[in-house]
């Protein structure tokens, strides 16, 4: 007995004749096959292009928000460097000012204690495709709470010394600040000196000032004049 077969049966009809086309559901089967391996194909290299493309576009955003962050640290890293030098030159008027006021001087381990950073070379590491950190970035230390700790440092030392100031302000009036003449020049400081009389080393309580007789005075500091006039020593 002869095995039946199914197939599928397409016509074209056109004004002089009639075309037709016998195709098996095997055949048909192969065709669907082809088509659904080919259209997955095309799928396939379709999604892999955009994927390829989304990614260039991600890692160029990356990159130049990467170059703006690196911009942004350099810039931070020269405001810190400008501003612990400020910090310095305050460092060195306190201790001028402890000085004068006779407050004790601050050691410099009190100074560096708590000082730290954070290294972005361990704690802050971006790596991109084919761009290497800029060396002045990743070996950038993050001082702001030395400088933090510096700044308070100050600000408690300033107000132990304007409290001191403030108890001695009635001492300080007396105490000399300037010349008593405009003009002249220094001849004798006030300490051990050698005695322009007899030459015997003598403690000078004073200062003494050459000047041209008639040169206008002014008062180094408070105080009452108790005499004015000419006290003659050795000679005239």
């Amino acid at each position: 007995m002869k095995k039946q077969t199914r197939s599928f049966i397409l016509q074209s009809e056109g004004k002089d004749k009639v075309r037709q086309w016998h195709i098996s559901y095997k055949r048909l089967s192969t065709i669907i096959c082809a088509g659904v391996c080919l259209l997955g194909m095309l799928l396939f290299l379709t999604a892999d292009t955009l994927t390829g493309y989304f990614y260039r576009f991600k890692i160029n955003q990356i990159r130049s928000n990467y170059s703006h962050v690196a911009t942004t640290l350099t810039d931070l890293s020269l405001q810190l460097e400008i501003l612990n030098n400020k910090i310095t030159e305050l460092e060195k008027q306190d201790t001028e000012l402890r000085r004068l006021s006779g407050l004790p001087l601050i050691d410099d381990d009190i100074r560096e204690v708590g000082i730290g950073g954070v290294r972005l070379s361990e704690n802050f590491n971006i790596s991109l495709p084919g761009k290497e950190i800029d060396p002045g970035v990743s070996n950038l230390e993050i001082n702001i709470d030395a400088l933090s700790r510096k700044v308070k440092l100050e600000l408690n030392s300033f107000y132990d010394i304007q409290q001191k100031i403030l108890e001695n302000k009635e001492i300080l009036s007396y105490i000399p600040s300037i010349k008593p003449v405009m003009e002249g020049y220094l001849n004798s400081g006030y300490g051990y000196r050698k005695d322009p009389i007899d030459g015997i080393r003598r403690f000078h309580h004073g200062q003494d000032f050459s000047v041209f007789r008639g040169a206008p005075i002014q008062s180094p500091a408070d105080g009452t004049v108790k005499r004015t006039g000419y006290r003659g020593g050795f000679g005239k």
